[in-house]
């Protein structure tokens, strides 16, 4: 990864903002254009592998002249069938100095450049929300306050445009954090049944001038603090009520307690509960691939055999060739284990995680049904035979 960040940044001027995996609340966030003054910058700091190298957005959308993000909210309630809502609010997080676009003398200035509400806060330009749903000047702004300015400025058509292709993002997100989720779940959730549970994911996203929104982080437990924290001039920090906050997320986790005491299909139905609206099941074509996954997760949890693991073991792995019909002339006992290897090699200690196993049931439906049109329908048939044979439901 290393090599390739150095190739393409060699020989060009853009800017690049980079994150430590590990932190939070935009600590040790710095923007670069030198592969140089990179490895110096992350060498001196800890865990100096793991970090996050992004393209840097110079053409964001800007509010009063100001550089912002937006932090939208999905809920997860099921993962099979895979079931997701999306929340009508959000927040909208505030640079607080005039946007200009990076260059050497100014990359240092965290409030031109770095959208956290917990760097933004210490800055003596921080403004309160003056007004919850309407337009403000606050450093952090509810949704609909950001809707009604872009419609006034902008006009209905193109804030309507821009919710939808934001659904659409919050989809792809799903579809890109799934499989990890599932893990988890297997994990966790091994020998319980009926069980109910939902997680909120936090999904940070900028506005480019096009109107094109990007992903910028995924936060997998964000914060649902309600109050507001300052220094009180005499030392001691005080925490008060954010209406803005409670505005927020109070109904958030209240609809998402609700709808997950609803019966799965009901949920999965529905096309909205309170102030959430599901987004999946959908008609969308990728939606095929999460129900696959589930059944591969059924499999995965069988060859597992017992509870708190995340992974298979070689011989886990060859133990499906005992399984009727999955030997014949081209897949033989050996396949198994050239496959396992073929698809652990970059896997954490070189483990077949739920991630890797899917690769390596892939492997062997494109083996055992090479006429398929795709590999997904070749693997979606080795299922049902899997299914039939190992009796699973």
């Amino acid at each position: 990864d290393s090599d390739d960040l150095q190739k393409a940044m060699k020989g060009n001027q853009k800017f690049y903002i980079v994150k430590p995996n590990a932190s939070s609340q935009g600590d040790g966030i710095f923007l670069t254009n030198s592969f140089q003054d990179l490895q110096i910058s992350t060498s001196i700091r800890s865990n100096a592998d793991d970090f996050v190298v992004q393209n840097y957005i110079t053409n964001a959308l800007t509010l009063a002249g100001k550089k912002f993000d937006l932090r939208i909210y999905i809920v997860i309630t099921n993962l099979d069938p895979l079931t997701v809502y999306l929340h009508d609010e959000g927040l909208v997080r505030l640079c607080t100095e005039d946007y200009r676009p990076p260059n050497r003398d100014n990359i240092r200035d965290k409030y031109i450049h770095l959208t956290n509400y917990s760097v933004n806060k210490e800055s003596a330009n921080f403004t309160q929300t003056t007004s919850i749903t309407g337009v403000s000047d606050g450093t952090k702004q509810s949704l609909a306050s950001l809707w009604e300015r872009i419609d006034m400025q902008y006009g209905e058509e193109k804030r309507m445009k821009l919710c939808s292709e934001i659904e659409n993002l919050a989809t792809m997100v799903c579809f890109a954090i799934h499989s990890g989720v599932f893990r988890d779940y297997l994990y966790y959730q091994f020998d319980k049944h009926n069980i109910e549970c939902f997680q909120i994911i936090g999904v940070d996203v900028m506005i480019d001038s096009e109107f094109k929104p990007w992903v910028l982080e995924i936060n997998s437990s964000p914060s649902l603090r309600i109050d507001f924290q300052f220094d009180n001039g005499e030392g001691e920090t005080v925490s008060v009520a954010s209406g803005l906050d409670e505005y927020v997320k109070i109904p958030l986790v209240d609809s998402a307690l609700k709808v997950i005491r609803l019966p799965r299909e009901e949920q999965a139905q529905l096309e909205r509960f309170e102030c959430l609206k599901r987004i999946l099941p959908s008609e969308n074509p990728n939606y095929q691939a999460f129900e696959i996954l589930a059944q591969v997760g059924k499999i995965f949890r069988k060859l597992m055999g017992i509870k708190n693991s995340l992974f298979l073991t070689a011989s886990k792995f060859s133990s499906l060739s005992k399984v009727k019909g999955m030997i014949n002339e081209k897949i033989v006992r050996p396949s198994y284990d050239i496959i396992f290897k073929d698809v652990t090699r970059q896997s954490e200690n070189n483990l077949m995680y739920l991630e890797e196993f899917t690769n390596g049931l892939e492997k062997l439906a494109v083996g055992f049904y090479p006429d398929s049109a795709t590999p997904l329908d070749a693997l979606n048939t080795l299922i049902h035979h899997l299914f039939r044979e190992m009796r699973l439901t």
